[in-house]
């Protein structure tokens, strides 16, 4: 994802429900934050690839910036739902192999049918904790919340057809 497409996406606000758009990150701060995420965490080297002239002083800074650490949190959530989604579900499916002992392959396809909506876990209902806030966000907001809905469908597109 560009720095640019992040800076346009919303991240959920835990203490209210609502979304809050991280709009206000500029191109610096978008390209800190996806470094920052897919080096595991080394902001003094993120700062440097975003080019701060004092990656040291600049990546603690950013780091203590509320928009940048909402933005981290969401560019987590998407690495997570995207590339990991992809890499857990394949060694799932490598673990229903002949070879895997069979206890393994049970388990494995226990949880990938669950996943898959079908069996006890997926028979109960999970409440839709983004109904409720959805109904109080404006319209900057639910544009936020549909962009961030179409960078994920991409991102799975992509995944599944690659």
């Amino acid at each position: 994802m560009s720095s640019r497409g992040l800076s346009r996406l919303g991240v959920a606000n835990g203490s209210t429900g609502r979304f809050t758009p991280t709009h206000a990150l500029n191109e610096s701060q978008g390209v800190f934050v996806r470094e920052f995420v897919a080096n595991g965490g080394d902001r003094q080297k993120a700062a440097r690839l975003a080019g701060y002239s004092d990656p040291r002083t600049e990546g603690y800074r950013l780091l203590n910036t509320q928009k940048v650490r909402d933005a981290i949190k969401l560019e987590q959530e998407r690495v997570i739902q995207c590339e990991g989604a992809s890499l857990a579900l394949a060694s799932l499916l490598d673990l229903l192999k002949e070879t895997t002992p069979a206890n393994v392959r049970f388990q494995a396809a226990r949880w990938i049918l669950e996943a898959a909506g079908i069996g006890p876990v997926a028979q109960t209902e999970r409440p839709n904790e983004s109904a409720a806030s959805i109904s109080a966000m404006s319209i900057e907001e639910l544009e936020s919340f549909i962009a961030a809905g179409r960078e994920t469908i991409r991102c799975l597109n992509q995944n599944y057809s690659g």
